[in-house]
């Protein structure tokens, strides 16, 4: 008989959840159209919630973690801690340069000099032995007594990381937040040599940060709507523990995002845009939400043939305003000055340019279709295809934006990200986010479940699953956008609290 893991069995239960969501909210829908909207409503409330604390602790792998020993993810906790502690001297590049010199100083230089490790500068791969031949490339850019603990940072974590692991991870694509994070995570960080009582309180920023964003989600929008963006957080695989969880300061974007947007429909206006930009300087792409939410009030200003802001978006504005010009001279005094932001930009992009296998987005879906992502192959189908489809999401998303609340253009910016840029699969979690619109459409609300099944689908038993789920992914964000450019509100759901 053929045996089936433990993360198989998880993964199973997790499309199970999404099924039952599913079809939990189809059957709402279906009783409420009959005229029979109260119909078994305590069991089917009883069933949601159920469902809710399932997804609830479905992100934690049903608190199997990363099925093994701990809850920590130590492979992007050594990226995260190491390259926001030593960036002035690694920078964006050198982080594995480095590590290979300052682990060559406790031994083993044989061994070492045979690997491969990436060329962060060109995402090649080069050999080891020519980085340890000029050790001076590395130890230059430190003091002796910053390289001195350097040396043993790396090897404290090399104590904890098998060989493997290892290796596997110097093959890795590097560090690659923004100064602003980089800038937030030096303040939380003491200094010294790492140790486990101090890494410890850093990997529980993340459990406390998401408890804090569900406890706003619950405010805001209702147990019910929690208990759908819960479903499909918890037993949405491609961004699954595996990837994020158990790190250091992954989650932060993910909670500023959803708490500004739950402080947008609690009217809290200059907290919801502050937020917002906290996002958006943690992990760029955010700023699509405050985009949509800038694209609502040119809207409303050629409306009114007035060209001064609305009082609500100058609240929103105010927000933005006192977070940026907090983060920013913060990032410029802890990451190296301006030069910190240029070398960001520089690598971001190249960074987005690169062909990862675990790519997602409608970039992704058309060069499956059409041919690789290189820019000289680009065919003329790709280009029209792409042009075609961002041009309808576009006209949905202007129509929606002049009718709808500032939190619900909000999600439905944070969406479009999708379709204006290629991301790494993790970052599909932003889609919980349409959960909440299930206080105005519940359809979206089931198809955010179901489409998490499919892509639990997709994950498991298909060809080229990113693929797939970038597509399925597309079409929910520009089907949820075109109802609410033309469709009128269907929830019962009482006003937020103020």
């Amino acid at each position: 008989m053929m045996q089936v893991s433990m993360r198989e069995q998880v993964e199973l239960i997790k499309f199970a959840i999404a099924v039952l969501a599913t079809g939990l909210l189809v059957a709402g829908i279906w009783l409420r159209r009959r005229g029979r909207a109260d119909a078994y409503k305590n069991i089917r409330d009883g069933v949601l919630l159920v469902a809710g604390f399932a997804g609830a602790i479905g992100w934690w792998n049903l608190m199997q973690f990363r099925y093994e020993p701990g809850f920590g993810h130590p492979v992007d906790t050594f990226h995260y801690y190491i390259g926001a502690n030593y960036f002035d001297e690694l920078g964006y590049t050198r982080l594995y340069e480095c590590t290979t010199v300052a682990e060559a100083r406790s031994g083993n230089r044989e061994l070492i000099s045979r690997r491969q490790i990436r060329n962060l500068e060109t995402y090649f791969q080069q050999s080891a032995a020519g980085v340890l031949a000029d050790p001076t490339r590395c130890t230059d850019h430190f003091t002796p007594e910053r390289w001195e603990t350097f040396v043993r940072d790396v090897h404290w974590f090399r104590e904890r990381i098998p060989e493997g692991l290892w290796q596997g991870m110097l093959l890795d694509f590097g560090y690659n937040p923004t100064p602003a994070w980089g800038a937030v995570a030096s303040l939380l960080m003491t200094s010294g040599p790492v140790t486990e009582q101090k890494l410890v309180p850093l990997l529980l920023l993340d459990p406390l940060l998401l408890t804090i964003m569900w406890a706003f989600v619950w405010r805001a929008f209702g147990w019910r709507a929690t208990c759908v963006a819960l479903v499909f957080w918890g037993t949405h695989l491609p961004s699954a523990y595996m990837w994020t969880g158990g790190a250091f300061l992954r989650q932060g974007w993910l909670a500023a995002l959803v708490i500004g947007i739950c402080c947008l429909r609690m009217r809290w206006l200059k907290t919801g845009g502050f937020c917002l930009a906290v996002a958006a300087l943690l992990r760029v792409f955010p700023v699509l939400a405050i985009a949509a939410i800038a694209l609502q009030a040119v809207l409303a200003m050629g409306r009114e043939r007035n060209f001064s802001l609305a009082p609500d978006h100058r609240k929103i504005v105010l927000g933005c305003v006192v977070a940026v010009s907090t983060l920013v001279p913060l990032s410029l005094i802890n990451t190296g000055g301006v030069q910190a932001w240029v070398d960001f930009f520089h690598n971001i992009r190249f960074h987005a340019s690169f062909p990862f296998g675990n790519n997602v987005g409608l970039d992704t879906f058309l060069a499956y279709l059409f041919g690789p992502p290189d820019p000289a192959r680009v065919s003329i189908a790709h280009r029209i295809s792409f042009a075609t489809i961002l041009i309808v999401h576009t006209t949905f998303l202007i129509r929606a934006a002049g009718r709808r609340e500032e939190w619900e253009v909000a999600v439905l910016g944070a969406g479009a990200v999708l379709l204006v840029t290629t991301m790494s699969n993790y970052y599909l979690v932003v889609l919980l986010v349409f959960g909440f619109l299930w206080t105005r459409n519940q359809g979206v609300g089931a198809a955010l479940c179901a489409l998490s099944a499919l892509t639990c689908v997709a994950w498991i038993w298909l060809d080229k699953p990113y693929a797939w789920i970038s597509l399925a992914s597309v079409a929910f964000v520009t089907l949820a956008t075109a109802c609410a450019a033309f469709e009128v509100s269907t929830s019962r759901e009482p006003p937020p609290p103020t």
